[in-house]
């Protein structure tokens, strides 16, 4: 099962439910982004196997070469989990989006954990090599780009794993990001 988690159309909701199907397929190439969920964990709480969050208007920044920390999430897991993948829909940062409009985009985008959240375990978290900033293309009709990754999880109990973007970029921002886990 996935979950949706933008859809730059308005046609599915955010946090809708929805079988793998060609139709899905085909909203994907309009820029529809899921993610891989367990939906049994969907119930447990209100971060049982999904968490999604925007950013607000300017959302959070990622300006400089030096790493960069933001975007703290939480997802409840469960020891029958071993993936946990990721989604963030980054744009220019506002005050480099005109002068940098044809500048490559530098730096990388990665998932860590975020063991300062009381409470929360690193469930064994095995971040990947993150996204590549300089390989993206031009930005969508909303300026914008999906982007994400999967790390593989080892959680021995149940129970809540905290995580957060980790960047070394030139002027970008975050304006939304989701986490979600999986088998």
């Amino acid at each position: 099962m996935e979950i949706t988690v933008y859809d730059p159309t308005g046609a599915m909701v955010e946090g809708s439910v929805v079988e793998p199907s060609q139709q899905l397929e085909l909203a994907k190439l309009k820029g529809l982004v899921t993610l891989p969920v367990d939906p049994s964990l969907l119930p447990r709480n209100p971060v049982g196997g999904f968490f999604l969050r925007y950013w607000g208007q300017h959302g959070v920044p990622f300006i400089g070469q030096v790493p960069t920390y933001g975007c703290a999430m939480l997802v409840w897991a469960t020891p029958e989990q071993s993936v946990l993948h990721w989604s963030a829909r980054i744009m220019r940062y506002a005050g480099e989006a005109e002068r940098a409009a044809n500048r490559r985009m530098n730096g990388v985008l990665r998932m860590v954990a975020a063991s300062e959240v009381p409470g929360s375990m690193n469930g064994g978290l095995r971040p990947e090599g993150g996204v590549d900033l300089s390989q993206l293309g031009p930005a969508d009709e909303q300026a914008g780009w999906s982007v994400g990754g999967t790390c593989g999880i080892q959680p021995t109990i149940d129970g809540y794993i905290a995580v957060k973007l980790a960047g070394a970029c030139t002027g970008i921002e975050v304006h939304m990001s989701a986490v979600s886990v999986s088998r």
